[in-house]
């Protein structure tokens, strides 16, 4: 991360898959998500979500469209910062997430769900995503203390 912050540029972070919905063709070709976000002094967030909503209409009928939604607002000024995969993982155990922190620590994917309705080699996919997050809490609490 050190290096790369222009107090003009937003902030946003890679990804490991492409998921910016109703969007995807404003986002240019990089995989990012909203999960860490970050804006310049005064930028406009309101103004700049509805400077793409005017020039394109879409519904937001889920989280995808409103992630591309802000990544293409927050692209469109300038080029982000882009907060690697390596510095902070896309964290869980379901590929193509990696289960390992990055060097400055995780976006534990998934978390905010209170149940993912599916199996994971037949185990409930929320046990193992729990379970993930669990494994890193020591080590969490170790790089924040």
């Amino acid at each position: 991360m050190a290096g790369r912050w222009d107090r003009a540029r937003c902030l946003l972070a890679e990804d490991v898959e492409r998921a910016h919905g109703a969007f995807d063709h404003l986002c240019g070709p990089d995989n990012l998500n909203t999960g860490i976000r970050g804006f310049p002094p005064g930028f406009d967030l309101e103004s700049a979500l509805l400077a793409i909503l005017r020039q394109h209409p879409a519904p937001l009928s889920g989280e995808l469209d409103e992630q591309g939604l802000q990544v293409a607002a927050l692209q469109k000024q300038k080029t982000p910062a882009v907060v690697r995969t390596a510095e902070v993982s896309i964290c869980s155990p379901f590929w193509p997430k990696k289960p390992e922190l990055g060097s400055h620590g995780a976006h534990f994917v998934g978390l905010n769900a209170r149940n993912l309705p599916w199996d994971w080699y037949g185990r409930p996919a929320s046990d193992c995503q729990n379970e993930n997050f669990d494994r890193w809490a020591p080590e969490m609490a170790r790089r924040v203390a």
